[in-house]
This record gives structure tokens, C-alpha cells and sequence, in this order.
């Protein structure tokens, strides 16, 4: 995968400060460019603390796993710790996949668009349709904080990671 970054002269510096073949943390979004994926960094920095290696692989596998297990159950929606899953008290609980019940119906939303641009924020909005506009782009903001989503032709379609 290809890594893009606009630097400036004090961020040019931190990059060339970094050497080929060592690990470095990285800021950015995925973008989609003539059918490849591509990272638009906005920060690169070196790993400095083992430490925070490790915790990424940790990350890594329990979100393989989680993912894994997902699957296997059929794709069945998650389900919360909270009792009340009702839609107005569920904002809170936090359900097994780590998504709260809009970031993950929001995030389902996105997966389900096999749209080469993505889905827009409005379409979004059509299909949940009891969500208001701050709650999907609180939501997509986490999604794509985390990596679950990219922003593809503009900041208003998006498309999932793993699609």
C-alpha cells in the first residue's frame, strides 16, 4: 500500500529523520484511487516504545478474532451488554463488537454500499432514518478515526475497509 503525504519543511524534516525498514506510527486516511487503496498520511512519526508494537499486534488479533467470530455466528447483529437495547436507551451500552448501536448500524449502513464512490452522508441518513445528521457523522467520525471507514470522492461518501 502506498503512503502519500503534503509536508511541509518542519514536517519534511521529522520524515527524512526516519529510516527505511523501522516501525513508525502513521496518521491518515484510506483512499481509493483507480481501484487501488492508498494512505493519505497526515502525520508520520517513529516508534519509539516497543511497547505500543505490541499493543497494535494485540489489537490486530482481537480484532481478527472478533471479526472471525462475527462471521462464523452468520453475520447476526451484535449484541449489547445493556439489557434495554431499545434504540433511545441503547446510546450508551456498549455492544460486544466495541461499537455503540449507531456507530454500528451506521457502520452496516457503509459496509452494505458495493458503490465504486461509496455512500453518501445523505443516503445514510434516508436509511436510519430515526438518526439525525450529527449522530451519523459523530458516528463516521469515530468509524473512520478507527479505521473501519474511508472517505472516497469527498468528505460526504464513504466506503468500508474491508469491502
Amino acid at each position: 500500500m502506498e503512503v502519500f503525504q503534503e509536508a511541509n519543511s518542519e514536517e519534511a524534516e521529522r520524515i527524512r529523520s526516519v529510516r527505511e525498514n523501522t516501525y513508525v506510527r502513521l496518521f491518515g486516511h484510506i483512499r481509493a484511487f483507480q481501484g487501488k487503496k492508498n494512505v493519505v498520511a497526515f502525520r508520520i512519526q517513529p516508534v519509539t516504545d516497543m511497547n505500543e508494537l505490541t499493543t497494535h499486534i494485540l489489537e490486530v488479533m482481537q480484532a481478527h478474532m472478533a471479526s472471525k467470530m462475527q462471521m462464523e455466528a452468520g453475520d447476526a447483529p451484535a449484541k449489547t451488554v445493556a439489557a434495554d437495547n431499545t434504540y433511545s436507551g441503547a446510546q450508551g451500552s456498549i455492544p460486544a463488537n466495541g461499537l455503540t448501536p449507531i456507530q454500528a448500524q451506521v457502520a452496516q449502513t457503509i459496509s452494505d454500499c458495493r458503490d465504486e464512490q461509496g455512500v453518501s452522508v445523505y443516503e445514510i441518513a434516508k436509511q436510519l432514518e430515526g438518526l439525525t445528521e450529527k449522530a451519523i457523522r459523530s458516528a463516521i467520525e469515530f468509524l473512520s478515526s478507527e479505521g473501519h471507514i474511508y472517505s472516497t470522492i469527498d468528505d460526504d461518501h464513504y466506503k468500508a475497509t474491508d469491502s
